[in-house]
């Protein structure tokens, strides 16, 4: 007599997805100065480029827009970088060697180390504020003649500028939509 033996298949499937994780754009933004002060002709201020030489650029505060200069913030190094105007592509920095503040100047790194500059290391808190290191400590923000400085925290500056007034700020960030 013959038997039959019902045999059972089992087919697994099994898919595969290929994934790719794209960074999202790093975001660009214009650096907006906030004076102490409520006064109207200090509103809507905005960074652009001053040339200190043929190779760095002081950070001046203008109102008009179309002179503003773009920034960026690296996500992996925190580093502040210029996207438009005549320094574009270069990091801002500051030097370590002059004492309890330094100006803010966009060049390029190779400019900067020659310089003894390190570069500005910065976040944005909550508030779109831009926090910057001074060496281990978080930086204040000073105008010195219109050009941006860091100070180390609790520092007076007045009488260390001599190039015009001293004024302290915030510096906020303003993205660009």
């Amino acid at each position: 007599m013959a038997t039959s033996t019902d045999a059972t298949v089992i087919t697994t499937v099994t898919d595969v997805a290929t994934y790719s994780v794209v960074p999202a754009p790093t975001p660009t933004f214009y650096l907006k100065a906030s004076y102490p002060t409520s006064d109207a002709a200090n509103a809507n201020i905005f960074g652009y480029n001053n040339a200190l030489n043929g190779q760095a650029f002081f950070i001046n505060f203008t109102p008009n827009l179309a002179n503003a200069v773009q920034f960026t913030l690296d996500p992996d190094t925190n580093y502040v970088t210029a996207v438009n105007g005549p320094a574009a592509r270069d990091m801002a920095f500051y030097s370590t060697g002059v004492g309890p503040s330094s100006f803010v100047l966009v060049a390029t790194e190779s400019y900067a180390a020659g310089q003894g500059g390190e570069p500005l290391d910065c976040s944005i808190d909550a508030s779109n504020n831009l926090v910057c290191e001074f060496g281990s400590q978080t930086a204040a923000f000073w105008l010195c003649g219109g050009h941006l400085n860091v100070v180390q925290p609790g520092y007076d500056f007045t009488n260390t500028c001599n190039s015009g007034t001293a004024e302290q700020i915030g510096v906020s960030v303003a993205p660009i939509t």
